[in-house]
């Protein structure tokens, strides 16, 4: 919905939800109706001077009607023009060390190495099981690394062709 944002009021208001507290900021539209979002508190002062960037200015906002307030029009703000977008991965989660990443590529490289294992009819079952997952882990190393721009695995083995590392070939397979 196109609208301009005539003021922001500088006073917010905190609300204790069941996810933390929220912060309330309020304003009024050129239309003389109300509104209000609500935000992390960490992003107060940043939503604050976003929002007072755009008085005057008409944009286009992502409207929720909400009840009348002393005869009031009152809306809630989903979205405004520059409003930063959601980027997965938040939620408190974070940045893995090196080591961890490199642990867990380990793991994941055994365990397909010992999902495979099993089908190699070469004599070894164990040897194979770790020369598999040292292959693995070297390719999943390689291409969690950001080589691959896509984030998809080149066809193949990885080396150009399709053909399986003769390590792993089973005898009299080529």
């Amino acid at each position: 919905m196109k609208a301009t944002i005539e003021s922001v009021n500088l006073q917010t208001r905190e609300w204790e939800g069941k996810n933390g507290t929220v912060v309330f900021i309020s304003g009024a539209f050129a239309d003389g109706s109300g509104w209000s979002v609500g935000v992390k508190p960490e992003n107060k002062a940043a939503r604050l001077a976003e929002l007072e960037a755009l008085i005057g200015k008409e944009g286009e906002f992502e409207l929720s009607a909400r009840d009348d307030y002393k005869g009031i029009k009152q809306w809630s703000v989903k979205a405004w023009p520059g409003k930063p977008a959601f980027t997965p991965g938040g939620g408190g989660r974070r940045e893995m060390s090196p080591s961890e990443r490199s642990e867990i590529r380990a793991e994941v490289a055994l365990k397909a190495a010992a999902e495979i294992a099993p089908h190699l009819t070469s004599p070894g079952l164990l040897e194979n099981t770790l020369q598999c997952a040292d292959l693995f882990y070297e390719w999943i190393t390689k291409f969690s690394s950001g080589a691959a721009a896509t984030g998809l695995p080149p066809a193949g083995n990885g080396r150009g062709g399709t053909r399986q590392p003769s390590s792993l070939r089973s005898p009299g397979h080529d």
